[in-house]
């Protein structure tokens, strides 16, 4: 598919609040070339009955920038119109794990400037319930490469508890740390929270009434 985006402003230079999100979005004027491959599982149970799902899905997106094709060439920097060439695959081999992946290639500097990896697993547990893993390292060039994991696991008798974790493998410094313990009845719960963020220790106790809110 062909895609055409194009975002300006009338008033050029003109105060922008910061507080207004579409404010902080830059001018674009590109056309982007999408390529998506789907890939079908075919499954069968043991009543014979067969159905299909999506496995597998594959994206490459290449944007060309217009908005730099017309800026006049520099005397020491040649133009950049061509964007990083973006490639996105996610896999669902079961109902309860899925996994993503997105890359960007750089054709002038010949790197990959981000990448973003992600594995997320569920487990289903009686009374409808689910226990929840999650791993994630992003990598920004320039900017940050973290790595993040979370999980959020149902005990007995209306009890959970998880925790989440960031840390900076660049600079090996802890960003953020969160532990907590939940109790939760059919009309109201309670959470008891604490953790560290950017240094700074914190605890929270949350009581909430289902339908009514959270205090």
């Amino acid at each position: 598919s062909l895609v055409y985006q194009y975002r300006d402003y009338l008033e050029k230079g003109g105060y922008r609040p910061w507080f207004e999100k579409i404010y902080t979005l830059e001018d674009r004027n590109r056309i982007t070339l999408l390529l998506d491959n789907l890939l079908d599982a075919r499954k069968e149970n043991a009543e014979g009955q067969v159905s299909y799902a999506q496995l597998s899905t594959f994206t490459l997106a290449q944007g060309y920038n217009l908005q730099e094709a017309r800026r006049e060439e520099e005397p020491l920097g040649r133009k950049r119109t061509f964007e990083p060439l973006v490639g996105i695959f996610t896999l669902d081999p079961f109902p309860c794990l899925q996994f993503d992946a997105e890359a960007h290639w750089d054709y002038y500097d010949h790197d990959v400037p981000y990448t973003d990896l992600s594995l997320e697993l569920s487990v289903n547990r009686a009374g409808g319930l689910k226990d929840s893993y999650g791993i994630d390292y992003q990598f920004k060039e320039g900017e940050n490469e973290n790595l993040n994991y979370r999980m959020d696991i149902h005990l007995l008798y209306g009890f959970s508890a998880g925790t989440s974790f960031r840390r900076d493998l660049q600079f090996k410094y802890d960003l953020e740390k969160s532990y907590w313990l939940k109790y939760e009845s059919q009309c109201w719960a309670v959470r008891f929270a604490a953790g560290s963020l950017d240094g700074i220790d914190s605890v929270m106790v949350t009581f909430s009434l289902k339908g009514l809110g959270e205090i």
